[in-house]
């Protein structure tokens, strides 16, 4: 069922919705919806939307979308002390470089 943009659109939907926390769910979730996906197609999706790996706390993630305003790649400033390029989610829907 259905094509990539169709998909994009599937699993924006579910990660805005559900607390998808692997690749792994993402896949079964897809598939309850009739798509025929695989963990490749997964990964690859994920990274082509910009979707976050954000920590809940006690080994628990959640996939979330990153707000459009903000660039795909981090910026440092001169200031930044560590070595993560990593983004950090401070809570209430806000998602920091």
């Amino acid at each position: 069922m259905g094509n990539k943009a169709e998909r994009h659109r599937a699993i924006q939907e579910i990660v805005r919705r559900e607390e998808i926390g692997t690749q792994k769910e993402l896949v079964e979730r897809l598939r309850q919806l009739g798509f025929e996906v695989t963990q490749a197609t997964v990964s690859r999706d994920i990274a082509e939307l910009g979707l976050a790996r954000i920590a809940l706390g006690k080994g628990r993630h959640r996939y979330v979308l990153r707000p459009r305003t903000f660039p795909r790649t981090p910026t440092r400033s001169s200031s930044a002390s560590s070595a993560s390029s990593c983004g950090t989610w401070t809570g209430e829907g806000t998602f920091s470089w």
